[in-house]
């Protein structure tokens, strides 16, 4: 089988190569390009057509919201894992409605990440434990949070994800 190609998006220098050596050390991987900003990383899709792309949730002057609908129009067969320090009720559900695979907070444990790209690589979803806990009340009890920040990230830059 033909390694996974990954595309890493992350505006952090040392969490973008933090994430590049953790997925180095998975045999199935191969990270295929790196980008600071959701714009250049538009410019590397293109380029280099990878399975899964990694993307940070906030990034300017296009956060990971607006790349992942930009990539399911144009490439729908692309795996979105998003990256978040976030786990607020609006953000998950952003991410989701924009087609993000999976949702993985930057706090996880690195054997977490591998988990995560396993999972949307064969097809499934995967959400960090908080998030599925969140995501899982939400479902059972409708208690959502009011809107924050990240749609008024989505809103000043003229993206809509839901």
């Amino acid at each position: 089988m033909a390694p996974l190609r990954i595309l890493i998006a992350e505006d952090h220098v040392l969490m973008r190569a933090g994430l590049r050596l953790l997925l180095e050390q998975m045999n199935e991987v191969v990270v295929v390009a790196e980008a600071s900003d959701g714009a250049e990383a538009l410019r590397l899709f293109a380029l280099h057509r990878p399975d899964i792309a990694v993307l940070d949730i906030a990034m300017e002057p296009l956060n990971g919201l607006e790349v992942t609908v930009r990539v399911k129009t144009e490439w729908p067969e692309v795996r979105v894992l998003m990256l978040s320090m976030y786990a607020t009720d609006s953000y998950i559900e952003q991410a989701l409605r924009a087609g993000a695979n999976g949702y993985l907070l930057k706090d996880a444990a690195p054997v977490e990440l591998a988990r995560a790209i396993r999972a949307v690589a064969s097809g499934g979803t995967y959400l960090s434990s908080a998030v599925a806990s969140r995501v899982m009340k939400q479902f059972t009890q409708g208690t959502a949070e009011p809107q924050d920040g990240l749609e008024q990230l989505t809103r000043a830059s003229g993206a809509s994800c839901g």
